[in-house]
């Protein structure tokens, strides 16, 4: 059997002479970007990230959305393209809420230039209801920029 699971080179080539491969690949990187970005909110609250597979501290959460968050690490994350079982510790309940758990899919990590830190996209998974109501309450809480956000410690 050919490489590329039944495809042969003339296949490959013919779709990428007629631009239908590098199109819908284009367009489905397009849609994932988009729906990774949207309505994400900076957090103006110094959350701890754990993997609670290790209970190891894994970072602190920057931005959040019912799609994705964005993690800052002293160290880069090495499982891109696993997924991960995160618990997000709460300072004070949210929603009745002391931490909230969720499965995430990491996407990209690396350093940030000029800096000691890291930063980790990740992609939430299988989010339920009330999952994704103690995020947007999340959001709407601690957003950055809010005037009546509790930065206090």
């Amino acid at each position: 059997m050919p490489r590329g699971g039944g495809r042969n080179a003339n296949d490959e080539e013919a779709a990428c002479s007629s631009g239908s491969w590098t199109n819908n690949h284009a367009e489905r990187g397009k849609r994932m970007t988009e729906s990774r970005r949207q309505n994400r909110e900076i957090i103006n609250y110094y959350m701890q990230v754990i993997d609670r597979q290790n209970d190891a501290l894994l970072g602190y959460l920057l931005d959040v959305n019912e799609h994705g968050l964005l993690l800052q690490s002293h160290g880069g994350l090495p499982r891109r393209g696993e997924s991960h079982d995160l618990r997000l510790l709460l300072r004070d309940p949210l929603e009745g809420h002391g931490h909230l758990d969720v499965k995430a899919r990491l996407v990209w990590s690396r350093k940030q230039p000029a800096s000691v830190f890291h930063h980790s996209g990740f992609e939430l998974r299988n989010l339920d209801d009330e999952t994704s109501k103690v995020i947007r309450a999340l959001m709407a809480r601690f957003a950055l920029g809010e005037k009546d956000a509790d930065t206090t410690g």
